[in-house]
């Protein structure tokens, strides 16, 4: 079956090493034990792997029809390596899933001009498509898809999904381990549960998340990706693009062209690609920022895609 999988930035995961086309057989697969694994939802690889320092791609998988309660990872013997996605093919991919859930669903749906659809029952999926709809999931693992201009989604439940599509939508997810997407113009993705995930891949998007270990990615042109929690991820790839991380351990990527990565939260780190900025600050013992510095990627002072921080009032690499 299709699907789709996470890698180190080298292409590996759990230290064994794929490639692009590649075809892999183990002779036994056992979830989260042994075989190879991959996801469903696109989305939920960035749990896996985080923004800024990973790669995805599609996969075939052969799957063996075990499922994780946590998410929508899957596993097999026998695993193709397909084509590289990257970032905005992730989100794509997640909102394609979370609307493709939606449509196949029973529950409730609405097509018309501004109409709202709500579904609050365990994995209940709530779909609007018309100009200005919204669609609202409460129950665990729910789902909830809006299409429509400036439609809105909001997936409230343990796991649940929030995606929207259309130009100015914007996608909440507030639940444990639930995943915003919005892959519209203008359009705004925000997680605030544990170990969430919110992604936007069009232009001018925004994306957040404030839960702790959460993942907040912008693929879009002008982008901005933001990370509140401990430990939370932000990364943004698209041109011009600010990814921040405010949060204490957390780390903020700067992957596109003229794109700026802010390390705001104590012991937080920042790292960019060639041409592109990174600011890094120090704490006190009591939190307060003593110092800060901004400085351009320029593979010689600064190099490229390496993790900085400060301390003693200095830049330096951080592992």
């Amino acid at each position: 079956m299709k699907a789709y999988k996470g890698f180190d930035k080298n292409l590996k995961c759990r230290d064994f090493q794929y490639e692009i086309g590649g075809e892999y057989t183990e002779e036994e697969a056992s979830l989260c034990n042994n075989g190879f694994h991959a996801c469903e939802n696109a989305l939920d690889t960035l749990r896996y792997y985080h923004p800024g320092e990973s790669r995805y791609c599609e996969v075939e998988l052969e799957d063996n029809g075990q499922r994780n309660n946590g998410d929508s990872k899957i596993c097999g013997k026998h695993i193709k390596i397909g084509a590289e996605i990257g970032l905005k093919g992730v989100i794509n991919a997640g909102v394609k899933f979370v609307f493709d859930r939606c449509e196949n669903a029973v529950e409730d749906r609405a097509s018309g001009e501004s109409g709202n659809a709500a579904a609050s029952g365990e994995r209940g999926n709530a779909a609007a498509s018309g100009w200005m709809g919204n669609a609202a999931a409460s129950g665990v693992m729910g789902n909830a898809a809006a299409s429509g201009e400036r439609g809105n989604a909001a997936a409230s439940g343990w796991m649940g999904n929030a995606a929207a599509s259309g130009v100015m939508g914007n996608a909440a997810a507030s639940g444990w381990k639930g995943n915003a997407a919005a892959s519209g113009s203008l359009g705004n993705a925000a997680a605030s549960g544990w170990k969430g995930n919110a992604a936007a891949s069009g232009w001018k998007g925004n994306a957040a998340v404030s839960g702790l270990m959460g993942n907040a990615a912008a693929s879009g042109e002008s982008g901005n990706a933001a990370a509140s929690g401990l430990m939370g991820n932000a990364a943004a790839s698209g041109s011009m693009g600010t990814a921040v991380a405010s949060g204490a351990f957390g780390t903020a990527s700067a992957d596109g062209n003229q794109c700026i990565a802010v390390a705001w939260g104590i012991n937080s780190r920042a790292r960019g690609k060639i041409g592109t900025w990174i600011v890094v600050t120090e704490h006190d013992e009591l939190g307060n920022i003593i110092n800060a510095v901004m400085e351009k990627v320029d593979g010689d002072t600064i190099k490229a895609d390496t993790w900085y921080t400060m301390r003693g009032g200095k830049i330096v690499e951080a592992e």
